[in-house]
């Protein structure tokens, strides 16, 4: 049953042919189906779209900052919400490695350290792997410290997304709002999507960065060598 219809006269009586209107209303009920299932699968399309669209835009570069401030900008949008934060996991300590907020670049909040111990909800998502939402400042998850410091920034509204790469948790994306909301399931689970395709990304940049790194060591070691080699041949 998805729906009923109703029939009202202003006097009594015996409604005629009640078995062409139950015939009718199957054709309107299957229409109406049909029309809810078209409209799942446009959003459903729309949504890989934007996937996929995020994907492309992330394995498009090596460079860790541009890839972080770019799915930082997009989940803002995803979410449609003001700021976004991003922090990857160092030992116990959250590190914020890209910060967004109206469009613009925090980067008084880059680059600062945040004990885990501090942020209770945020400490379960990670161990728990899993997405948290919070509605509003009263929801019963939160701590009266991490209540005060986002009062204290004026947001209400939150989601904490893990970021996982190779079955591990490597940080994680905070979207917050002003005002008090619930995410809609399917902008959670696009948001997660873009998320995933993110983590990966940023672990690709950080193996890349370490090769590069260790190539750079690599070449000064051999120079080091070759004019040590040198000096030797020299008599110096």
């Amino acid at each position: 049953v998805i729906g009923l219809v109703g029939l009202f006269d202003d006097h009594p009586r015996e409604f005629p042919g009640v078995a062409l209107l139950q015939g009718l209303a199957q054709i309107a009920a299957q229409a109406m189906a049909n029309a809810r299932l078209f409209q799942q699968l446009d959003e459903s399309s729309s949504r890989l779209a934007v996937v996929n669209e995020a994907s492309l835009q992330l394995s498009s570069t090596l460079e860790l900052h541009d890839i972080l401030l770019s799915t930082a900008e997009r989940l803002c949008g995803i979410g449609a919400v003001p700021t976004c934060d991003i922090y990857l996991l160092t030992g116990t300590d959250l590190l914020c490695v890209a910060s967004v907020k109206d469009g613009e670049i925090l980067e008084d909040w880059e680059g600062t350290l945040h004990p885990l111990d501090n942020w209770a909800t945020v400490k379960l998502a990670v161990s728990s792997s899993a997405t948290r939402q919070l509605s509003s400042l009263d929801d019963p998850q939160r701590k009266h410290a991490e209540i005060a410091e986002l009062r204290r920034f004026g947001y209400e509204a939150e989601l904490i997304v893990p970021l996982l790469a190779k079955g591990r948790i490597i940080g994680l994306v905070e979207l917050l709002d002003a005002k008090s909301r619930r995410f809609e399931a399917d902008t959670v689970a696009t948001i997660e999507a873009v998320c995933r395709a993110a983590s990966l990304a940023i672990d690709n940049a950080n193996l890349f960065e370490a090769v590069q790194l260790r190539r750079h060591e690599t070449e000064l070691l051999n120079a080091i060598a070759r004019r040590t080699a040198s000096s030797l041949q020299l008599g110096e």
